[in-house]
């Protein structure tokens, strides 16, 4: 059997407990490198061992300089003892339908699960990777993560690595396997190929790429996704870059960006929105120029599936099925817990489907590419 860091430090755990038994309260106990050399294990398995006997207030920190000592010497019965560790979902800080979405399932899990909770907490979107979860995650049972958008660099990929090192982490909504977190999420060359298809199955053979989110590996994976489908099927496929930084609403830029577009003049009959609400400034600005849909451009979307029926009109959306990530995610979670699971830990892709709502009209004759 390959032993993960969690399985190590369960074990390990075991171990050391069994060991209290031969100490008496208040006694030194055994230093981090007395253990790594006696049980032949790395100094972060020793710590977060030691530190699920410190949560049992089994051990107490004397003093830096003398280290551990012993608190008890055998943990409380099982009907007394405490409740299993908090899970973290760490989401950035924005309004947004998705981060609703993801509320009403953590009330949900939160109410049907015996053994498991979920709790929220936000971070400034600044990266991509929140900083400075070290120490709460030492007392958590787990860390789901949905990183912000933009590119994330070797930093934020030794931050992740870290926190993955610390507990049991998952990311959802990307894919981040490399890092030594597991990860779920959509599976957005599936997700492109049925946005674009629906379109060329409708006549259509020149659309607009609308990207308007900050750039960063999904954004970048949907986009190659779709220009490959549209070369192989002789398509004509342009890309309309917003370029939405972190710090800006981009649905106010969409909607000028898309103005813009509009003055100019535009000749593809369909657009592909590659992301969610900020969609709506497109759609706005196609309302406020006269521009009908479908009639005079038709849409499709990867998104939300509840949001964009909202629009006005209701747009085609491949959904993005955030809540069903988020339940795939907690599943993830708990085989890692569980230590069911080995590195390289596995990339999870989730199949969604596409919901017809009349944004997309039929060509009767299919233009030239």
């Amino acid at each position: 059997m390959v032993y993960n860091t969690v399985t190590k430090a369960n074990h390990l755990c075991v171990l050391l407990r069994e060991r209290l038994k031969t100490f008496a309260v208040g006694d030194q106990f055994l230093t981090i490198r007395e253990i790594m050399r006696e049980y032949d294990v790395s100094q972060s398995v020793v710590d977060r061992a030691l530190a699920r006997l410190r949560a049992d207030n089994l051990l107490a920190v004397e003093s830096p300089r003398n280290g551990l000592i012993v608190a008890a010497t055998s943990v409380v019965s099982e009907e007394t003892a405490p409740a299993e560790p908090e899970i973290l979902l760490v989401v950035p800080h924005w309004n947004s339908y998705e981060i609703s979405e993801m509320t009403r399932k953590v009330a949900e899990i939160n109410s049907h699960a015996e053994s498991l909770r979920l709790t929220t907490r936000l971070f400034e979107p600044v990266a991509p990777i929140p900083r400075g979860l070290d120490k709460i995650l030492a007392h958590a049972g787990g860390l789901i993560l949905l990183p912000a958008a933009g590119v994330c660099d070797r930093e934020d990929t030794e931050i992740l690595s870290r926190y993955a090192e610390i507990c049991p982490t998952v990311v959802f909504g990307h894919h981040y396997a490399h890092t030594g977190a597991a990860s779920i999420g959509l599976d957005d060359v599936a997700a492109s190929c049925r946005a674009i298809h629906h379109l060329h199955s409708h006549g259509h053979r020149h659309v607009g790429i609308l990207v308007s989110e900050p750039f960063g590996s999904v954004i970048a994976e949907r986009v190659r996704t779709l220009e490959v489908y549209a070369a192989i099927h002789g398509m004509r496929a342009e890309v309309i870059d917003c370029g939405i930084m972190p710090s800006e609403n981009p649905v106010t830029k969409t909607y000028d960006t898309f103005c813009e577009l509009i003055k100019r003049g535009f000749s593809f009959s369909a657009l592909i929105g590659i992301s969610g609400e900020s969609l709506l400034g497109a759609v706005n600005a196609c309302r406020n120029h006269d521009i009908e849909i479908p009639r005079d451009l038709s849409i499709v979307a990867i998104a939300g599936e509840d949001f964009n029926r909202t629009f006005s009109p209701p747009i085609d959306t491949v959904a993005c099925d955030v809540p069903g990530q988020l339940e795939e995610a907690v599943k993830l979670l708990l085989e890692l817990k569980q230590g069911n699971l080995s590195r390289p830990y596995p990339d999870r892709y989730r199949l969604t489907e596409l919901l017809i709502r009349g944004s997309v009209a039929r060509l009767e004759h299919p233009e030239k590419p």
